[in-house]
């Protein structure tokens, strides 16, 4: 019985240990995912920026500009900005979005640690998927900045989950009907 239960929980269980350790990259102390939809009139992403640094961390740094870099023949336009974070653009290449309010909220509008901030949101002339940033962070106090780079992670759609899921259950009902065939047809 319990070798019966191992063999049916295994798959999942490896799923998600996959899905929990992500794709073995260090972690970042900024993290940016998008949502990404085809639109007639370009690709539209929706960013998400978290600050992963520890919010009881003694040394905390607030987020206070990104730079979205991808390829320069892609144009793009902006959409939709946090409140108070403006942009810059040349038009192709970069988008470099900042902060307008110097420090954490609610006084300021820089991502705090432990925070994430949503509304970053971008149509480019064509996919451009994952895609690189640089992020510039400033301690409380504004005596110290430090730089992050990375690049950003999609954001998996429920759809996508849920054909995932179907698909491992599915698996796990043919073996077991398979098993059930065998045993009536020794019987």
């Amino acid at each position: 019985m319990r070798l019966k239960r191992l063999i049916y929980y295994t798959p999942i269980l490896v799923l998600l240990l996959i899905g929990l350790h992500g794709n073995g990259q260090a972690i970042s102390i900024v993290d940016i995912t998008y949502v990404e939809t085809m639109r007639p009139e370009g690709w539209l992403y929706e960013y998400t920026v978290t600050n992963a640094i520890d919010s009881n961390s003694a040394d905390p740094f607030n987020i206070y500009s990104i730079n979205f870099e991808f390829n320069s023949t892609i144009n793009v336009s902006i959409v939709d900005l946090p409140d108070y974070w403006e942009a810059i653009t040349g038009g192709t290449g970069f988008v470099n979005t900042f902060s307008l309010k110097v420090g954490a909220p609610p006084a300021g509008s820089d991502i705090a640690p432990g925070q994430s901030l949503a509304g970053f949101v971008f149509l480019y002339s064509e996919p451009v998927g994952d895609i690189s940033y640089s992020a510039l962070l400033e301690s409380e106090d504004r005596s110290r900045t430090i730089s992050a780079t990375g690049t950003t992670a999609a954001i998996p759609e429920p759809p996508t989950l849920l054909l995932v899921v179907t698909g491992v259950a599915g698996l796990g009902l043919l073996r077991r009907s398979r098993r059930r065939n065998k045993h009536a047809n020794q019987s």
